[in-house]
């Protein structure tokens, strides 16, 4: 219906929550589909911020199906469109910045996401979105975790109060589709010190 009003806006819009769906679906090949028509519609509207969102959108399918490298690009140009954009933050934050912060986690650049998502959550706090704090606290109780035995710490105090705050700040947002994020980074962390009810407990929640 968008594209036939010529509607190039809110046709990347809807593009961009049916690659959403599909990843939910599991179905990668066609969330990349959608995501790429969000881009391309997204570019046809002239709108930065619109075309930053598309951009990580299918940055996130293609981390999905393992294409890393094509991934960070697209986020790179996700973050080069949001700093055109009138917002003109110079990192991607909320739900964005929460997808890049995954992608460098899962490539092991613990210190890169840890400064990414505190930079992201001093912008949730200053605006009160309670869902993009307990996301943005996701990748820093993950970060801290990870960094951990590099760093040469014995405890988890601290991956562990972010990871709190996460799974706690999901519940409480109503997020139930990322709640399961939490839970499973927390269960993760809960194991690695050798909590296994805990961690059970929150796999049974999962």
């Amino acid at each position: 219906m968008r594209i036939n009003l010529s509607d190039n806006y809110y046709a990347s819009r809807a593009a961009r929550d049916l690659c959403d769906v599909w990843l939910s679906l599991g179905d990668i090949p066609q969330a990349v589909i959608y995501a790429e028509r969000g881009v391309s519609y997204a570019v046809l509207a002239g709108n930065d911020y619109v075309l930053a969102g598309s951009c990580a959108h299918l940055a996130q399918a293609h981390h999905l199906a393992g294409k890393l490298i094509k991934a960070e690009k697209l986020f790179h140009e996700a973050e080069a469109s949001q700093k055109k954009s009138n917002l003109g933050e110079p990192f991607l934050y909320s739900y964005r910045g929460f997808l890049f912060c995954d992608l460098l986690l899962s490539q092991g650049r613990y210190g890169e996401a840890f400064e990414r998502a505190n930079r992201a959550i001093e912008i949730s706090r200053r605006n009160g979105w309670l869902a993009d704090i307990a996301l943005d606290s996701l990748p820093l109780g993950r970060a801290c975790w990870l960094l951990a035995p590099s760093d040469g710490r014995n405890e988890f105090t601290e991956a562990m109060g972010y990871l709190n705050q996460a799974a706690d700040g999901l519940r409480k947002a109503g997020t139930q589709d990322s709640l399961p994020l939490g839970l499973l980074a927390r269960a993760a962390c809960y194991r690695t010190q050798g909590l296994f009810p805990l961690a059970q407990a929150d796999l049974d929640e999962v």
